[in-house]
């Protein structure tokens, strides 16, 4: 086990260390010269890492390794949960969730290491399905189908197949404009907080850059 835990400036280098190597890593042949390849990844990211001057604890590679497979595994587990959160909310949007700098740069490099199904419920999926050629939100109007009214007197409360269906298409509609709304909210709030992320993971390869050409320098 490793002595202390890793702070969050820990986690971004070794980040940012991995996606340098993650075409390599994140393979998915087993043969042996692949698995070599992997281990030749691993130890020099373990180098690098510890040479990093914000590194205090020297970390091997099999513990770096163990670190980076804890992220992706943290990644799936919030990805289920947002999944199974829509899902009780009917395809609205799902409860809110503490953004993590660090598990959305490991999305960026182990991308298909989340859980990803399509869902009935899914807000975002919905809105795809109903608005595919536009990016712009649509009428209830235009969600209806354009059938000519006919006028005729009908029974007290009485209710046609189509009547049920028009109003089942404006739910949708006010359904998706809800799910869009909450989304692009979203999608604000992390790109403010990716900016940061991103400011520094870039000061971490900057670091690394400095540090390996004064190692070429000697």
């Amino acid at each position: 086990m490793d002595k202390k835990a890793y702070t969050e400036k820990e986690k971004l280098v070794l980040v940012s260390l991995v996606k340098e190597y993650g075409a390599c890593i994140e393979n998915k042949k087993t043969d042996g010269t692949s698995i070599q390849e992997k281990q030749n990844a691993w130890e020099n990211i373990a180098s690098y890492y510890n040479a990093q001057p914000d590194i205090n604890i020297h970390r091997t590679s099999k513990q770096l390794k163990k670190l980076w497979d804890n992220l992706k595994q943290r990644k799936r587990k919030e990805t289920t949960h947002l999944r199974h959160s829509q899902l009780l909310t009917r395809g609205g949007p799902p409860s809110e969730k503490k953004d993590d700098p660090v598990l959305e740069l490991v999305t960026d490099i182990a991308k298909y290491s989340d859980v990803t199904r399509d869902c009935l419920w899914d807000s975002t999926a919905l809105y795809e399905k109903y608005s595919q050629s536009s990016e712009t939100v649509m009428s209830p109007a235009l969600y209806l189908k354009s059938t000519p009214v006919k006028r005729k007197v009908e029974k007290p409360y009485s209710r046609t197949p189509k009547y049920d269906t028009e109003m089942q298409d404006t739910e949708i509609y006010w359904r998706v404009l809800k799910a869009k709304r909450a989304v692009e909210h979203q999608e604000e709030l992390h790109r403010k907080r990716m900016e940061t992320a991103q400011a520094e993971a870039e000061l971490a390869q900057l670091k690394l850059q400095a540090y390996l050409k004064s190692q070429g320098d000697l």
